[in-house]
């Protein structure tokens, strides 16, 4: 049953123990009957009428409960539903974050090795250069002496 509906029921229960309260009094009250009799049917419309009222109050009372427990387990479900998104959620940032920290490591190896490798050439030319600025100057040194002899 669907909230309206639900709500145009309760107010046509409303409307008909009221109705069947003053239709009740009213039929008390213009009936030709001694004082006696009136006030003993008064009484017993009166606790029919109160049993009535009780009861409705109660089921009125037993569909609030139901409803505030639906309520409360669909918020439950709810919460469980957003916690379970919050976990996965976290779990795939964790792995992002992991699988970036992997990448930058590869790339920081990779960035030391060529730096290492750019480092050994280097030092590799600096010393070829030496040894042939060396040859030159022997060389040179040599050309030199051997015209100051001749």
């Amino acid at each position: 049953m669907s909230e309206r509906e639900h709500s145009y029921a309760k107010g046509f229960l409303v409307g008909a123990v009221v109705g069947g309260v003053v239709g009740a009094v009213l039929a008390l009250l213009f009936a030709p009957k001694s004082g006696r009799e009136l006030r003993r049917d008064i009484s017993q419309r009166s606790e029919e009428l109160y049993t009535r009222a009780r009861r409705y109050f109660e089921e009125l009372g037993s569909e609030a409960e139901q409803t505030l427990n639906e309520a409360r387990q669909r918020a439950d479900e709810i919460v469980q539903s957003a916690q379970r998104q919050a976990e996965a959620l976290i779990e795939g940032a964790e792995r992002a974050i992991q699988e970036a920290k992997s990448r930058t490591a590869a790339v920081r190896e990779s960035i030391q090795t060529t730096v290492q490798r750019v480092q050994r050439a280097a030092k590799a030319s600096a010393e070829a250069f030496e040894q042939e600025l060396g040859s030159a100057r022997e060389s040179t040194s040599e050309e030199e002496d051997s015209q100051t002899q001749g």
